[in-house]
């Protein structure tokens, strides 16, 4: 491991045990509206978000560094210290991460994830009722926590952009299950109608456009889906670190230069680089059960393997695989229209062999390291935290999934 990504686990670590200060805040602000204090509801809420901030909190630590990495600039170091520090580095990240907790529950239902099976009714309720209970707690939190360090105007400002975040990843949500499944895909001559919007903008059709148009003309007959892909990913995970950048700049006095652009740009690619390692990890099975357990992440088990292909979800992989057209166990359960877990689970090593053997998953590979190069071009190498940023982006290089392919 380089001594720059120590470091970086090192303070990812440090900055998610700071910010358990923030959830014992969350806890008291809980008690004022709990009748029963007795019956675990702190537990059955917050548990969540304290496992969260035991597993290098990635959100808040973006958080952390794009402040660390504007703070360089005299002219953001003048608007920084209008504020108290403590507001950058512990209260604005903690949001951040409380959001992806919220939006972690909320998807564990939506993509019947490892716990919340249709059979486990009790676990779809706690997930259901924690997470809209962390969210009307976020906004307690933000007018006791946030807006006292901000004007007034600014303090609107942040939870418009919390609302638009949660709005976002929810238009992105109901693309991936209205345009991004297996019925759409099958149907004749699919065009979609695309317009720019609020969030999905130039910017960010800027930023994916020649890898865009790459996967277009190797897809030509489902170019409209192709596009309905990248639109949907970027609504409902990159936009998140891009909503990061803008809120510092609303912070900082919307400077306009070069740096707070090529953040933006930063944030986006290196966002799409992310989903799209996620969405090959997906297809990442080892009869090894100690390998298999190497594969938890923060938001997926070691079982939880071949989930996309499970609901149907025709994510990047997958668009590259199906493109052949031949009749193999993939296709054969996505034809047969009912969500089967037994047939993935007799067959793991077969489906992850040909998806490989496809050509989809080294396709995918090759993208996010594309991305991440882009992302890294994006900043300034004179920044001290620019290492940092970097080493972030080599996952497109050297992660513990790639490696099972």
């Amino acid at each position: 491991m380089s001594k720059v990504k120590t470091k970086r686990f090192q303070e990812m670590d440090e900055h998610g045990s700071n910010l358990l200060h923030e959830v014992e805040i969350f806890n008291t602000l809980l008690s004022r509206y709990n009748g029963m204090p007795n019956q675990g509801l702190h537990e059955y809420c917050l548990s969540y978000l304290k496992d969260k901030f035991d597993k290098k909190p990635l959100r808040a630590y973006f958080s952390l560094l794009l402040y660390r990495y504007l703070n360089h600039y005299p002219v953001w170091q003048t608007k920084f210290t209008t504020h108290d520090e403590k507001l950058l580095i512990t209260k604005l990240p903690f949001v951040f991460e409380v959001v992806i907790t919220i939006q972690y529950l909320h998807n564990h239902i939506l993509d019947e994830k490892y716990e919340t099976k249709k059979s486990n009714f009790p676990r779809i309720d706690q997930n259901l009722i924690a997470s809209n209970i962390l969210k009307e707690t976020l906004y307690l939190y933000i007018d006791q926590e946030i807006t006292s360090y901000l004007a007034t105007d600014l303090g609107m400002q942040l939870k418009r952009c919390i609302h638009e975040l949660f709005l976002c990843v929810d238009i992105g949500q109901y693309l991936d299950k209205n345009y991004n499944n297996y019925s759409a895909w099958k149907k004749e001559n699919t065009e979609f109608s695309f317009v720019n919007s609020t969030f999905y903008d130039k910017l960010a059709a800027e930023a994916i456009a020649e890898i865009l148009a790459e996967v277009q003309a190797e897809i030509v007959a489902k170019s409209s889906f192709v596009e309905a892909y990248f639109r949907r990913i970027y609504c409902s995970n990159v936009y998140f670190f891009r909503c990061i950048v803008e809120v510092l700049e609303q912070i900082g006095g919307k400077i306009e230069n070069e740096y707070v652009n090529s953040l933006k740009l930063f944030s986006i690619q290196y966002g799409f680089m992310l989903q799209i390692i996620n969405d090959y990890a997906d297809f990442a099975y080892s009869d090894d059960a100690n390998e298999r357990s190497m594969l938890k992440l923060a938001g997926k088990k070691s079982t939880d393997f071949f989930a996309d292909l499970y609901n149907f979800n025709i994510t990047l992989p997958l668009i590259f695989h199906l493109q052949e057209g031949y009749k193999r166990k993939i296709e054969a359960y996505l034809e047969g229209g009912k969500k089967r877990n037994k047939l993935l689970s007799l067959y793991p090593t077969q489906i992850k062999q040909e998806i490989v053997s496809s050509g989809a998953i080294h396709a995918c590979i090759n993208i996010s390291r594309r991305l991440s190069q882009f992302a890294r071009n994006q900043l300034d190498l004179d920044n001290p935290i620019t290492p940092l940023f970097t080493d972030m982006c080599e996952m497109a290089f050297d992660n513990k999934f790639y490696r099972l392919f």
